[in-house]
């Protein structure tokens, strides 16, 4: 059956891909204070990861993220981006909290990296610590190596009111520095932590209104990717800027996009927790198995965008963490 609305949709254009839930930061809206890690034998490896991404390009798939937990603490990440780059994807990126990018960017170059999600919520040391538990410096030297090296860069920031809503000038000018783009992303109370309220939140549209006052018309810039993201282009700095809204505009209608988790389930969105487990499917009938049930995810893919639409948008029962999810 057709949606309502005409925004059936047909393919799968996008796959989010997690490949740990391990983490070296701690982040309050991310992780949970006590998790159990899934073990290096249940997770998918990188060639049934491969394997799945060639049968997904026959649905339509074009582009891939590569995240975590931190992609980053797998060992030898890169081995997967050279299998995935030779797929024929039109993009590989990759998200990360940068703090092993110094050691390991030049490796990532090489291996076929397009682009780098760089998740940087503040450019102040000690509250970088207090959100993060961890160090901001081989976070900052992980985002320079990158731009030193041509890297796509993506600077990810997640607003919080009242904690780095005073920062976003600062991180504007520092994304203009280092030759990046950057997304402010409404905070979303994925996971069921106690971090979230309500009172949290810092809107996007108070965002725009903020750098319009500073720098003048933001030019409004055609949509990429996922098109979850509303682009601009501030032109005094020639700086790309983006607006991920998921509380104040939802962009469910039409979404293409799937996540696979490392354990080897196809989740159809962070809202909800409805998924399915295809690792299982793939060791025990083959990829063929799989392939035969791509029309079927697809369609419950449609399913899943039709009930959280028609519940408002609500994150409505995801109890997993963004950790284990990918954010």
């Amino acid at each position: 059956m057709e949606a309502q609305n005409g925004s059936w949709v047909h393919e799968i254009t996008y796959l989010r891909i997690s490949i740990t839930d391990k983490c070296n930061m701690k982040c309050s809206y991310c992780r949970p204070i006590n998790i159990d890690y899934i073990s290096h034998k249940d997770m998918l490896s990188y060639e049934e990861i491969r394997d799945i991404v060639l049968v997904m390009k026959d649905f339509g798939l074009k582009k891939v993220r590569i995240t975590g937990g931190e992609p980053l603490v797998r060992p030898q990440v890169w081995n997967l981006v050279s299998l995935l780059k030779a797929t024929n994807l039109e993009s590989i990126s990759m998200t990360t909290n940068g703090t092993y990018l110094k050691e390991y960017a030049k490796l990532l170059k090489e291996a076929g990296l397009d682009t780098i999600n760089i998740s940087l919520d503040t450019l102040d040391e000690n509250k970088f610590k207090h959100v993060t538990k961890s160090d901001i410096k081989p976070v900052l030297e992980g985002i320079y190596e990158a731009s030193a090296l041509g890297f796509n860069i993506k600077l990810n920031t997640v607003l919080i009111r009242n904690f780095n809503d005073s920062e976003i000038i600062p991180l504007v000018e520092f994304a203009k520095d280092v030759r990046a783009r950057i997304r402010f992303i409404e905070l979303m109370p994925v996971g069921k932590l106690d971090f979230f309220n309500k009172s949290k939140i810092f809107y996007n549209d108070e965002v725009f209104k903020l750098l319009e006052k500073t720098y003048g018309k933001l030019t409004a810039l055609p949509p990429d990717g996922s098109k979850s993201a509303k682009r601009f282009l501030i032109e005094s700095i020639n700086t790309e800027v983006g607006f991920i809204s998921p509380i104040s505009s939802p962009f469910c209608d039409g979404c293409s996009k799937l996540r696979l988790t490392p354990e080897g389930t196809i989740m159809y969105c962070l809202r909800t927790n409805s998924g399915i487990n295809i690792k299982k499917i793939i060791r025990e009938e083959g990829l063929e198995a799989f392939r035969k049930l791509m029309p079927d995810i697809i369609r419950q893919k449609n399913i899943s965008n039709e009930y959280i639409i028609n519940n408002d948008y609500r994150f409505l029962d995801c109890n997993r963490a963004m950790t284990s999810i990918g954010g």
